[in-house]
């Protein structure tokens, strides 16, 4: 894009996470004591993991009414699914200190129905926390409403990679990634229904019968799309951007259009137009009012035609 003269570059492009020190982080021992203990704690369940930041934004609430919706009608997974929902602070509004009250009382209603469905807890997250929790999870589950980059479904597919990478994604449409992954479940988070029916299909999968080709292909995409890639990819494009045998000068109404000329651009002369036209055997003239044939003044005033102008006509 030309603004005032300069060669702005836009570029849409989602971010990336570094393939290596994620899984320098999954060889520490924090991280290998934090999955013993998830693993040995949601023995015999399926997990359904969540970490967002205590936010309206994040719509964590309707994950649990869709949660409570999905245990409601479908007998058959109840006692058998955990939503693990690892909340970190907020802006620290007022409002997020009701929020998390709300949802404090929404886990407990619901946990007294259907005990331990829904582990909801509050405060910092380190990262070996948080990929122990996507290393156990079968699904994770996003429904921000605005997140530039949400970078945790990279992350999730990132602690799959194995012999057997298996896992289900559903992902908010708003999210910055959601059109880089073919293997995700878009939803609308403020759909609860449409929340609940892509839970069931996820979990009416059969873990270690069939594999999606697509996951594969997105966790490839993801290893060798990274930051680094990322900002090579920046660097490669602000390159071809910037062009030093090129300059842009306005023409036109109050200086509003652009054109793009050669540093060899040279302006036209009435003795150039004059023999290019008695040379021509086709001729094809056209003349713009304003800026060409009549100056242009910056007030309310009677325009003439220049007297350069008018000989120039005389002579064609």
């Amino acid at each position: 894009i030309i603004y005032k003269r300069r060669d702005v570059i836009v570029r849409v492009c989602h971010g990336g996470v570094n393939s290596e020190q994620t899984q320098d982080i999954l060889k520490t021992e924090e991280y290998k004591e934090e999955l013993e203990r998830l693993r040995e704690s949601t023995k015999g369940k399926i997990i359904i993991a969540s970490v967002y930041k205590s936010s309206p934004l994040s719509r964590i609430k309707n994950k649990f009414i869709a949660s409570r919706e999905l245990l409601d009608t479908y007998e058959a997974y109840r006692g058998k699914t955990q939503l693990i929902q690892y909340c970190t602070p907020g802006s620290k509004w007022a409002s997020d200190d009701e929020l998390s009250k709300d949802l404090a009382e929404l886990s407990k209603q619901i946990n007294d129905l259907y005990p331990e469905s829904i582990i909801y807890q509050e405060g910092p997250v380190t990262s070996d926390k948080r990929l122990a929790l996507f290393q156990v999870a079968n699904i994770l589950l996003v429904t921000a409403l605005r997140d530039g980059f949400c970078l945790l479904p990279f992350e999730f597919m990132l602690t799959k990679e194995g012999k057997n990478p298996q896992g289900s994604i559903i992902l908010s449409e708003f999210a910055g990634c959601v059109t880089a992954m073919s293997s995700i479940y878009r939803i609308n988070p403020y759909n609860v229904s449409g929340i609940m029916d892509a839970l069931f299909t996820c979990l009416a999968q059969k873990p270690g019968i069939y594999q999606d080709p697509k996951f594969i292909h997105d966790l490839k995409y993801i290893m060798d799309h990274n930051s680094e890639y990322w900002l090579r990819s920046l660097i490669e494009d602000m390159k071809r951007g910037h062009n030093k045998n090129e300059k842009a000068i306005y023409l036109g109404a109050y200086n509003k259009k652009m054109l793009k000329e050669n540093m060899m651009f040279t302006y036209l002369t009435p003795g150039d137009i004059e023999k290019a036209y008695q040379t021509s055997m086709n001729r094809v003239i056209l003349l713009d009012s304003e800026g060409t044939i009549i100056p242009i003044l910056p007030k309310a005033v009677i325009e003439t035609t220049s007297v350069v102008s008018k000989e120039l006509l005389n002579i064609l």
